[in-house]
């Protein structure tokens, strides 16, 4: 049995190497600030531009509805990681609300209705795509609840120690399954999304249209790439780190899932700006908006021509 001294010198050092912990967790929380602060500087006027108007016309409560997804994806980052950085003690189920719609629902749901709007009126597409999304979130929630059942606030340490509690759970060891569901969900929509990107570029043969849908499809690939680097990265940190480092990089990789998200919106937004000379013509019929169908103009007078059928707009993105 070891002395009193030993135990106290035991005690202590496990004391010191929490408050370290927390530190290294409060660093990455700040990094991660930052990069959400750089990245809303830069994409502000976009934002501005495409979110903050006034939506006319038809498909307002789509547009309305994207908005809101993006608004929340933008915004509530910013509030959490703001509250993270300032060492504020969280409930474990707000934890779990916050992360759930931080990491998954939210930037899950904006990729569901992009593609979905992909696959416009394909109402059997778009009835499976949706399951997809609700069973992926369901399954998420169970892991989750499953995973930090029973589970307390890790960082609140001894009384004298000059630092309060974090955002942070000690969760089992099978939290790092909660991140196959939404891995294999974005694999999933990145997959679908792409066999449809390229089968219409492969269709068309207007040279701007070609061109929206390349770059629409680098989008979607870049997009799938961070998420999923992310997710894996995150199932191997659960699943291997000591339990007090399992929140160090949190900071970090939801600022990355949040900007991922905000950037393939503002893209797809951008792409569908009917002000793009480069991108739309007022006398080529052929050429696409965002997510135009590939249907040929209607031979008829200028003044009695009627527009394609445009996937995007009843979907709001104009």
């Amino acid at each position: 049995m070891s002395s009193p001294a030993a135990q106290l010198a035991h005690l202590q050092a496990e004391l010191v190497n929490a408050y370290r912990t927390l530190q290294y967790i409060r660093w990455c929380q700040v990094s991660g600030l930052v990069i959400i602060a750089y990245d809303y500087g830069l994409t502000f006027p976009l934002e501005l531009k495409y979110f903050w108007k006034r939506r006319e016309g038809r498909a307002r409560e789509h547009f309305y509805f994207l908005r809101f997804l993006f608004m929340m994806n933008r915004y509530l980052p910013i509030f959490t990681q703001i509250l993270n950085t300032a060492g504020k003690a969280w409930f474990k189920q707000i934890i779990e609300i916050t992360a759930i719609l931080e990491w998954f629902a939210i930037p899950a749901g904006i990729v569901c209705y992009r593609t979905c709007a992909l696959y416009g009126r394909n109402a059997r597409a778009i009835l499976a795509l949706v399951g997809v999304y609700i069973s992926a979130l369901i399954a998420t929630i169970i892991l989750v609840v499953i995973s930090v059942q029973g589970d307390d606030i890790s960082s609140v340490v001894a009384p004298g120690v000059n630092l309060r509690a974090c955002h942070s759970l000690s969760p089992q060891h099978t939290l790092f399954a909660v991140f196959i569901p939404p891995m294999t969900y974005d694999i999933t929509m990145a997959a679908a999304a792409l066999w449809l990107l390229l089968d219409l570029e492969r269709r068309t043969v207007n040279s701007h249209s070609a061109r929206t849908l390349r770059s629409m499809a680098l989008h979607t690939v870049m997009y799938c790439c961070v998420i999923a680097t992310a997710d894996l990265t995150n199932m191997v940190i659960y699943r291997a780190a000591p339990s007090e480092m399992r929140h160090l990089f949190d900071g970090v990789m939801f600022a990355l899932v949040s900007i991922s998200c905000n950037r393939l919106l503002l893209h797809l937004r951008e792409l569908g700006d009917r002000e793009r000379t480069d991108f739309f013509s007022e006398n080529d019929g052929t050429e696409l908006s965002t997510l135009r169908g590939m249907r040929p103009p209607v031979e008829s007078r200028p003044w009695q021509a009627r527009a394609p059928a445009t996937v995007g707009n009843s979907y709001g993105y104009f």
